[in-house]
């Protein structure tokens, strides 16, 4: 079965994760111009994004934190080192992770009235119930997206990347069918039953190449337990308190957005989520394939290995972010109306939401580095740094927006969230740096280089997307579409051919991988 194939290379995993990351994302997209479409930009879909906020902050803590940082790790580890404990570690990690965030799940959707109460103090009575009601469904989804993760990175370092890949396009697929079908009989509930669906569609593609590997899932003396969880939490504690710093600052976002007007947690989050699209499409995939490499190469002790791949994935991401970053910057607002403007989301939304993609815009390339750096510290088990860079950084951005908010709106608390990325992003790649000991000025150089060839795409997209805007169209529709693909296509071109003309290994890498698919 297609399912239970394995990839062997960096670039075709990368290349495999990218290809359903983007169907993923597309369906992101289809999911949240139906939201905002369903809802408009007014209480409603800040309720709905509210409701996140605390089955994210767990699933994020106590699974994403604990994988990320100590599981695929231990796993390469054990497996390089003691195959016969393989079996006991996994199924130890699986119980402990999973007793935990149902303890915590519990507890959190018991007082979750008085929680959210606190977390969205600018909100008014019902709409704090509302967001309550929703969380208390929507806490199913981290217990068993935390399941779901431990799988999908065991079939990560066991090379099966194709279910890992599919699974987050079934997830939203899941809540896709919540907005269309639950939401018109149940009302805002149906959105939760939805995200549940989606989270337990994503759970069960896992299982089909599970099989495959030796690892067979099942009960554990807490002997064991104990005896792994020792180990395990040396590693995941300062990424777990790093975590931590991460999601507090997210609730420190959605506490001061709660007094600013109806709609703007909405069009924050919608802004937020077309620049973490290409992230998540490009940086997050490049990211995610090095990391069991990374880690592999070094209980092998293979620092040199290390070396090449983080500096050959940091260019392969500012080579594809900086242009991105360039679409997004002269598009946004074609972008943004294409994909929203419908049902209830008025005019005035639209270029509210474009407004503050234009400010996230300057800071995609210091997000789209911070999972490379984290998983290339997290590899040789360095969690100290990012706990370290992270309570800075972090704790800078709330005090900016605490500062700013009220003065500058929405785009204060933006740009607030910008520089905490970047101090973030900066320190982390300074540690990285005096380990590995790399030479950081070709590094530099390609970076200027890069952003160089950025501009003058930008500027020939620039001047192509102002003679389009001349031309009416009596179908808004093919208007907008020809406003996007065609300045898209001379920006996509110039920096291409630029990038060749400056011989650029980018330019050419992934392209020869799906030439080669395509040959077979």
């Amino acid at each position: 079965m297609w399912l239970n194939r394995q990839t062997k290379t960096v670039e075709k995993s990368a290349l495999l994760i990218g290809i359903f990351t983007l169907l993923s994302s597309l369906l992101g997209v289809l999911r949240n111009s139906l939201l905002a479409s369903y809802l408009g930009a007014g209480r409603d879909i800040d309720i709905y994004y509210a409701s996140f906020r605390i089955p994210d902050f767990i699933f994020n803590i106590f699974i994403m934190g604990a994988i990320t940082a100590g599981f695929i790790p231990l796993l390469s580890k054990y497996i390089h080192t003691q195959k016969d404990e393989v079996n006991d570690f996994v199924n130890s990690i699986v119980n402990i992770i999973l007793i935990t965030s149902m303890i915590f799940g519990l507890v959190l959707a018991i007082f979750a009235g008085p929680v959210i109460g606190f977390l969205f103090k600018g909100l008014d009575i019902e709409s704090k119930m509302m967001i309550a009601n929703l969380t208390r469904v929507m806490m199913l989804q981290p217990i068993i997206l935390g399941f779901s993760a431990i799988l999908g990175n065991i079939l990560l370092v066991y090379d099966f990347v194709l279910s890992f890949a599919l699974a987050p396009l079934l997830y939203n697929l899941g809540i896709i069918l919540g907005i269309v079908i639950f939401y018109p009989k149940c009302g805002m509930m149906g959105l939760a039953y939805g995200v549940v669906l989606g989270a337990i569609l994503n759970l069960v593609v896992k299982f089909i190449p599970m099989k495959l590997i030796d690892i067979k899932l099942g009960k554990v003396s807490f002997i064991k337990m104990k005896k792994y969880f020792k180990e395990f939490s040396y590693l995941i504690l300062p990424r777990t308190l790093s975590v931590i710093n991460i999601q507090m600052f997210l609730f420190v976002i959605s506490y001061f957005v709660s007094f600013l007007s109806a709609g703007k947690l909405g069009i924050f989050n919608l802004a937020n989520s077309f620049q973490e699209l290409p992230q998540t499409i490009f940086a997050v995939s490049i990211a995610t394939a090095a990391f069991p490499v990374l880690s592999k190469m070094y209980h092998q002790n293979n620092i040199e290995g290390v070396k090449r791949l983080y500096i050959k994935s940091l260019q392969q991401i500012n080579f594809t972010m900086l242009l991105i970053s360039t679409g997004l910057l002269i598009l946004r607002y074609p972008i943004v109306k294409l994909l929203l403007e419908y049902g209830n989301f008025s005019i005035q939304s639209t270029q509210a939401v474009a407004n503050v993609l234009y400010i996230m815009t300057f800071g995609i390339i210091f997000s789209s580095l911070l999972l490379l750096n984290l998983d290339t510290l997290f590899a040789w088990e360095d969690t100290k740094t990012p706990l370290i860079a992270s309570f800075v950084a972090y704790g800078i951005g709330s005090i900016m927006i605490a500062g700013l908010y009220k003065q500058f709106d929405l785009p204060g608390i933006v740009f607030s969230m910008i520089v905490a990325n970047a101090i973030y992003c900066l320190i982390m790649m300074y540690q990285i740096i005096k380990k590995l000991q790399i030479n950081i000025w070709p590094i530099i150089f390609r970076f200027i280089q890069n952003l160089s060839i950025a501009i003058l795409s930008g500027i020939m997209g620039l001047l192509i997307s102002q003679v389009l805007t001349r031309v009416v169209l009596a179908n808004w529709l093919l208007s907008t579409l020809i406003n996007i693909l065609i300045p898209t296509l001379i920006i996509t071109l110039t920096y291409w051919l630029l990038a060749k003309w400056l011989k650029f290994e980018e330019a050419n890498v992934f392209l020869n991988v799906i030439l080669k698919k395509f040959k077979r």
